[in-house]
């Protein structure tokens, strides 16, 4: 929420382009769909401890939310 916030203050000034405010918006929400999916897949791979299936299967759930979120972080940082 604060990114769109800061985003919205620079474009408002001038200084970040509404393209790139766009790509901002958009790369925010996937950052926030990740942290979702790494957060929802370590609940549930530390709920299931008899179940060594579902642990593995929550375990590339939660593995795909940390590269989401790292890939979007590494993006939104270096300026895309």
């Amino acid at each position: 929420m604060m990114l769109n916030f800061i985003a919205i203050a620079l474009a408002i000034t001038g200084i970040l382009n509404p393209i790139v405010g766009a790509l901002v918006h958009n790369a925010g929400s996937v950052l926030v769909i990740g942290i979702m999916v790494l957060v929802a897949g370590l609940y549930y791979f530390l709920k299931e401890k008899n179940d060594p299936e579902s642990r593995k299967i929550y375990g590339i759930v939660s593995v795909a939310g940390a590269v989401v979120v790292v890939y979007t972080a590494v993006k939104l940082l270096a300026g895309f």
